[in-house]
């Protein structure tokens, strides 16, 4: 399974350690980056990324549909002139970034919900509706979705939609 850095650290770990304890049988090995894995290339069975596919011979499950990205700020920030010195490929050091006072960041609201209801992140420009940004579970072919790859996709889904 490959998962999104930000989304992993922030939702999903703690998650599937509750669902590997409910389900002793399976065993899982997982790479967390924000780099998109091959996965034609690579031993990955399932993958979630966020927007629409770009192969459309891959199989799409929704995990949260309505996702959409938004612009955030610490509100320290907020009070500075607005510069930048930094960018990164990892969500998670920009999501960091952001709550330090030290730039704006364009997230997934999934990854930033919480930070945004604590008050730790303000919404900017909150009538401008984000670009979309649905979650899906991406796997090559319907083959390779067994039984137990399928649970796994439901009770994740229904976590996701719950965020």
């Amino acid at each position: 399974l490959t998962l999104p850095s930000n989304l992993a650290r922030s939702h999903l770990l703690d998650w599937l350690e509750d669902y590997l304890a409910r389900q002793p049988g399976i065993r899982m090995e997982l790479q967390v980056s924000d780099r998109v894995a091959d996965l034609y290339q690579q031993p990955i069975d399932l993958a979630v990324r966020y927007g629409i596919p770009e192969d459309s011979s891959f199989v799409a499950l929704p995990l949260a549909p309505d996702n959409r990205r938004v612009l955030c700020a610490s509100p320290e920030y907020l009070t500075l002139r607005v510069s930048g010195d930094r960018s990164s490929d990892d969500g998670d050091t920009v999501r960091r970034w952001a709550l330090r006072g030290q730039g704006i960041a364009y997230k997934s609201y999934l990854d930033i919900a919480q930070h945004l209801a604590s008050g730790e992140l303000v919404r900017l420009l909150p009538k401008v509706t984000g670009e979309p940004s649905p979650l899906m579970l991406l796997v090559i072919n319907r083959r390779r979705l067994n039984p137990a790859l399928r649970q796994l996709a439901g009770e994740m889904a229904a976590f996701c939609q719950g965020l």
